[in-house]
């Protein structure tokens, strides 16, 4: 992936991107990146990071190199990749395949950061309080068992 925040004009106030992904097919997509799953399920809008967007879908930020050229995703590389990553390419499902990729959505989604006064202490954004994690895994119980020998 590019290093775009070598080359793109700073903006005037601080953002962060990310990508939204709109499966309209009828069947979940499942993927990963960096031991993450992701999935995509039917007509439900996903957002993901702008990485995660790269290595599923070969989509990347707009960038522009040092000789001043403006890079923009290519609609035929990214059909390829995303098509190859699938399984769509194979003989039998090139036709389906396209018909899937078709259905596919993607946008870039750009947050604007506020500056929050940290004088007004009253007005402040509180944190939420970490959830417990839903799901127990063997390595919880021993560590619960263990802790309630104790």
């Amino acid at each position: 992936m590019p290093p775009e925040e070598d080359f793109l004009p700073e903006p005037s106030e601080p953002q962060v991107m990310q990508v939204q992904i709109i499966n309209r097919n009828t069947f979940t997509i499942r993927d990963m990146f960096d031991g993450i799953e992701f999935i995509f399920p039917p007509n439900r809008p996903v957002v993901i990071p702008v990485d995660a967007a790269h290595h599923i879908f070969g989509w990347f930020s707009p960038y522009q190199d040092q000789e001043g050229r403006k890079h923009e995703p290519d609609a035929a590389e990214m059909r390829r990749h995303v098509m190859r990553r699938f399984g769509w390419n194979t003989p039998g499902m090139s036709e389906t395949g396209d018909i899937y990729y078709e259905h596919l959505k993607l946008k870039p989604i750009i947050y604007r950061m506020v500056p929050v006064a940290v004088d007004d202490q009253e007005n402040l954004p509180v944190a939420a309080a970490p959830t417990p994690p839903t799901r127990r895994n063997k390595l919880m119980e021993a560590a619960e068992a263990a802790a309630s020998r104790t």
